[in-house]
């Protein structure tokens, strides 16, 4: 598991064994039941998402599109032939259209919407 505090401190203590460790704002930790590891300044990418962004590098279409589908009322198909494609930017998730029309531009994708919104269609453009 992680933790990755933003604000104040948080006292992470291992199930397994009497390791407990104060994690202060701005750092985050990784541990199990049996371990903590050393605290680090976190990366703003990995709070990002609290301020209403997804922000990634080098991602994969496939698991950028994996990751936009909890905002995403319906269903996202993509193409297999672009499913490679390797995404990196800050992406705005309040604003699904905004998001779909910076891929189409950067990415050289065509991205349909159907039923409302509830299909959503990822292929190369023309």
């Amino acid at each position: 598991s992680m933790v990755t505090v933003t604000q104040g401190k948080v006292r992470v203590s291992a199930q397994q064994s009497k390791h407990k460790q104060i994690v202060e704002a701005g750092q985050q930790l990784s541990f199990n039941a049996h371990a903590i590891d050393k605290t680090k300044n976190y990366e703003e990418s990995s709070i990002a998402w609290t301020k209403g962004f997804l922000m990634v590098n080098e991602m994969s279409l496939k698991e950028f599109v994996a990751r936009l589908q909890p905002y995403q009322k319906g269903i996202m198909r993509t193409n297999t032939n672009v499913e490679n494609i390797k995404i990196s930017g800050t992406y705005p998730i309040d604003h699904l259209e905004k998001v779909y029309a910076m891929l189409a531009q950067t990415y050289d994708l065509k991205i349909e919407q159907y039923a409302g919104g509830y299909f959503t269609h990822i292929q190369a453009a023309e």
